[in-house]
């Protein structure tokens, strides 16, 4: 009788779980096969409970054409969405999201709260590099799987030692500077 309520019970208790991944893969250009989601939604729900940040997936074609070469409209787009959506955890809203923008073409990646000192200019240029071999190919839901991959790493290995954050537009520093002492410097 146990051994065939277990099964049922588990499912029970992943329905909640499953929901809320759900969220958090938004798909809306229908690039995903149900795989590559199940995947994504692994490595989400693994980030969000070892660090306590929010991950989001978003593709779309809604994006406005965007000329500038700094992509602004689709830096907006991206940040806005997250902030809107209500995303992010804790105080400070902890999170990201990776949009993968079909109709300029583009993806992008928006951070907030202490995410932004975890995925630093270097290491977005290297999540980005990751999934665009992938991109190039049309594989998109292996090119998203491969940045989430990368920012697992990232995650695990904590803050870049230098970082800190500042403020875009006065160019003042908002956080410490984050340094690890070696146990030389400490003797």
């Amino acid at each position: 009788m146990v051994r065939k309520l277990l099964p049922v019970l588990l499912i029970l208790l992943m329905l909640p779980v499953i929901a809320l991944a759900d969220v958090q893969v938004i798909d809306d250009a229908n690039l995903f096969n149900p795989n590559e989601v199940i995947q994504m939604i692994d490595t989400i729900g693994r980030i969000e409970l070892n660090h306590q940040v929010d991950i989001v997936v978003l593709t779309t074609n809604d994006v406005p054409t965007d000329y500038s070469e700094e992509m602004w409209r689709v830096r907006n787009y991206a940040d806005d969405y997250y902030d809107n959506g209500n995303y992010g955890m804790g105080p400070d809203n902890s999170g990201m999201l990776i949009l993968l923008d079909m109709h300029n073409r583009v993806m992008w990646l928006s951070t907030g709260g202490v995410m932004i000192e975890y995925i630093n200019d270097s290491r977005e240029e290297a999540i980005l590099d990751d999934a665009y071999a992938y991109l190039s190919y049309g594989s998109y839901g292996s090119a998203i799987n491969a940045a989430l991959d990368r920012v697992e790493r990232y995650m695990n290995k904590g803050r870049e030692e230098g970082t800190f954050l500042y403020d875009e537009v006065t160019g003042e520093r908002l956080s410490g500077m984050y340094n690890a002492l070696t146990s030389g410097e400490i003797g």
